[in-house]
């Protein structure tokens, strides 16, 4: 039986910005480690409504 629980992360909007970076950079830091383990379910992501306004007002080519 496994009692693990998924922890529980809230991602305020510097933590995209770093995704992003590391993205165009083309390397595998933290965050992109740590979503990687996101999709793998080890943790459950939560962000506030602020993000996704921020996120929609970037310019679509600069979006993840």
């Amino acid at each position: 039986m496994n009692n693990r629980r998924t922890l529980r992360l809230y991602l305020e909007t510097t933590v995209w910005n770093f995704f992003a970076i590391e993205k165009e950079e083309k390397t595998a830091g933290p965050v992109t480690k740590l979503y990687r383990e996101i999709g793998s379910k080890r943790y459950k992501m939560y962000i506030s409504p602020l993000v996704i306004v921020e996120i929609e007002r970037t310019k679509r080519k600069k979006r993840i």
